[in-house]
């Protein structure tokens, strides 16, 4: 940075807190940049469809673009913005220097530790019956000051293997735990849209209806986010050898929108192209890749910050502290695999039920219970808005299924085909894919908030 030039904002090392921009202003919320009448960037739009989300730093909107991690964003004499690179560790050294389970839960603790000095009263946890907030309610001193909140994702939520085991969990520790009932979040799918725009798909519904009912206990404190402590754990990631395979950085979860009903390809792929050539040595490092799928993948996960942040909670994420994630992330291999590091200070320290097999629903049928009770409520994509984006063909597809979801006999019976054919590999003679029995309520979260943006320019012309 030049001293002519003002410095307006920065990312951290993850990209948390995604910052939007143009060439004359910027905002955290991407909705401020956007003008009625925009124009598609056909590179950013088809990523979003196929990622479902914004990535290589641009959005589906021409000239608006994300400052990358790490990044200065300054106001160059001109008045134009631009973006300016920090200097980077020396990421293939950091990263293939064995890190040890002792020194790595030293660092942990003592992160956590450090947070609750520093903060009074009750301390707010959502409780999965993962292995990220038990390990964070493991490690805080005063367990008398934890208010434990989850939820289920079974048909039964209290049946859920989520809430059986966080119960559990919460018994041994003997901290205060609530399980809470969800269900109806489809009703804030415009409220995602107004504060998260088209630079990712509609996601996080379900965490606004979660903490609006934990504040109607009026509890308050800071909160702890186990936000991505799975992903550094043990999370493997193919090495990336050619630009074609950057899409071993995606982690969608089914959420994309096939290239066959897209109405456009672009002839180049010059963001995806840039961004592999600047780091191509780095990709050939397989820990690398963990942290680059983590930092693209960031502009979404970042709602389970900016979400409880918007309801007065202050949030704390040990994971996202650098000096934590890297150790996690330079454990070796054998041990991050499956976990088996924290399996074994678990069992250590007597907080791994798993070993008894405790009796749950592992089946995962929220977003269908939520689609059903919502079913009327859907507005309805207008696909003479999204005409030059998707077949319009499979807009009214799309339009006729939402209002129409299969019940729990139908999800669940083609589901456990796809598992049964997934475990006799024989899934593609049957033209089984992952997520399909939730495709068309997928599709209409990608869609939607194109479908808002589209809609307002469109009605503005007419």
């Amino acid at each position: 940075m030049t001293t002519s030039e003002i410095l307006l904002a920065s990312t951290d090392w993850l990209g948390r807190k995604t910052i939007f921009y143009n060439d004359r202003n910027f905002s955290t919320n991407i909705n401020d940049l956007v003008e009625t009448e925009f124009e598609w960037d056909r590179e950013g739009l088809y990523h979003y469809l196929d990622w479902g989300m914004s990535v290589f730093f641009h959005t589906p909107v021409k000239g608006i673009r994300f400052l990358p991690p790490n990044h200065d964003l300054v106001r160059e004499e001109s008045g134009k913005l631009k973006a300016v690179a920090r200097p980077e560790p020396d990421w293939l050294n950091v990263l293939n220097t064995p890190s040890r389970p002792d020194d790595v839960l030293h660092k942990i603790e003592d992160c956590i530790h450090k947070r609750e000095k520093n903060s009074r009263g009750n301390i707010i946890l959502p409780l999965s019956g993962g292995y990220d907030s038990r390990l964070i309610a493991l490690m805080i001193k005063d367990k008398k000051r934890i208010k434990a909140f989850s939820y289920g994702l079974s048909k039964n939520q209290a049946e859920s293997f989520e809430a059986v085991y966080a119960q559990e969990i919460a018994r041994r520790l003997n901290i205060s735990w609530r399980r809470i009932e969800l269900g109806e979040y489809n009703k804030y799918i415009p409220d995602w849209y107004e504060r998260f725009g088209a630079s990712t798909h509609a996601h996080g519904m379900y965490h606004i209806e979660f903490y609006k009912k934990i504040r109607e206990d009026n509890v308050v404190g800071p909160l702890l986010s186990g936000l991505v402590g799975d992903l550094w754990a043990g999370k493997s990631v193919f090495p990336v050898n050619h630009s074609n395979e950057l899409g071993n950085l995606k982690l969608t979860h089914g959420v994309a929108i096939s290239g066959d009903v897209m109405k456009f390809k672009p002839s180049s792929f010059v963001y995806a192209q840039k961004y592999y050539e600047e780091k191509r040595e780095l990709l050939r490092d397989s820990k690398f890749c963990v942290l680059e799928l983590i930092r693209h993948k960031m502009i979404l996960l970042n709602y389970l910050e900016i979400i409880p942040e918007s309801m007065g909670f202050e949030v704390f994420s040990p994971f996202c502290e650098q000096e934590v994630a890297l150790a996690m992330l330079a454990l070796p291999e054998d041990l991050r695999k499956a976990r088996k590091w924290q399996v074994d200070f678990f069992r250590k320290n007597d907080l791994y039920p798993e070993d008894q097999f405790l009796k749950c629903d592992y089946r995962n049928d929220l977003n269908r219970q939520a689609w059903h009770k919502s079913k009327t409520q859907f507005e309805l994509l207008d696909s003479r808005a999204l005409a030059d984006i998707v077949n319009p063909n499979y807009v009214e597809w799309v339009n006729s299924r939402i209002r129409n979801p299969p019940s729990f006999f139908k999800y669940h019976f083609r589901h456990n085909l796809k598992l049964l054919a997934d475990r006799f590999r024989v899934g593609r003679w049957f033209g089984f894919t992952m997520h399909e029995h939730l495709k068309p309520y997928l599709s209409y979260l990608i869609l939607y908030p194109l479908h808002r943006l589209a809609l307002k320019r469109m009605q503005k012309q007419s």
